[in-house]
């Protein structure tokens, strides 16, 4: 089968494991959304935090934040690390999205951001109980370079990450899990993700040439053992 790369809301690259059930949100058909998306993926080269309020508006306002869970969870993680790093622009951030959304589409920004002034604004909004239960119930990505890799779903996590902060560590974790898998032998489960993140730095290296050096430089610093398997692995020269 002819897999399309895709974008995954925040052109995140989609992931081999979602190419492979057709689950697969093309922006390309969708001029707006394209637009967005790719200022999303560069915001990190050229960071601004009004930008980033407006970008976080206008992904709410995309369909696909309505239609995939993972495209809402996209859009809340890479607001939510705007916030955290810019906390004296919460308080502006709470109020002008309170008049303009609905308050739990954006209350997980908030509770991702995890700051004082985040917690301030999540406990002003006005959401129902079964929308506090529904926040319950989102998953742990306060701290998201923590977070273990093991689903194709978590690569996202830290392309996420990466696109909003440029934090170098993001795709280290990524060239990690390459290397380690090639050095031990895994589940299937362990390979698809393998796969998905081998696939996603192949395809963010092309488009993106500052990520192909950080992928290149953080190899050159890893064990001769360990360079092999990455260049291997990710076709480096």
């Amino acid at each position: 089968m002819k897999h399309k790369a895709a974008i995954l809301l925040m052109c995140v690259v989609t992931t081999l494991a979602q190419a492979q059930h057709n689950d697969i949100i093309d922006l390309n058909e969708d001029t707006d959304g394209e637009l967005v998306a790719k200022q999303v993926q560069t915001y990190y080269q050229h960071p601004d935090v009004k930008h980033a309020f407006e970008l976080s508006n206008q992904l709410i306002d995309l369909p696909v934040f309505e239609t995939q869970s993972q495209a809402r969870l996209n859009t809340w993680l890479w607001g939510a690390q705007i916030i955290k790093q810019h906390p004296f622009r919460t308080r502006s951030w709470c109020k002008k999205m309170k008049e303009k959304h609905q308050h739990a589409d954006i209350a997980p920004f908030f509770q991702f951001a995890d700051t004082s002034s985040a917690k301030r604004c999540l406990k002003s909004l006005e959401l129902t109980e079964s929308e506090r239960y529904e926040l319950s119930q989102l998953p742990d990505l306060k701290e998201p370079l923590n977070r273990e890799l093991l689903s194709p779903s978590d690569l996202d996590v830290l392309w996420t990450t990466f696109f909003a902060t440029g934090n170098p560590q993001a795709i280290h974790k990524l060239v990690d899990l390459v290397i380690n898998h090639q050095a031990n032998n895994r589940n299937q489960n362990q390979n698809l993700t393998y796969m998905a993140a081998r696939w996603s730095l192949q395809s963010n290296m092309k488009q993106d040439a500052q990520i192909r050096k950080i992928v290149n430089d953080y190899v050159r610093s890893l064990a001769p053992s360990q360079q092999q398997f990455a260049k291997n692995s990710l076709d480096l020269s």
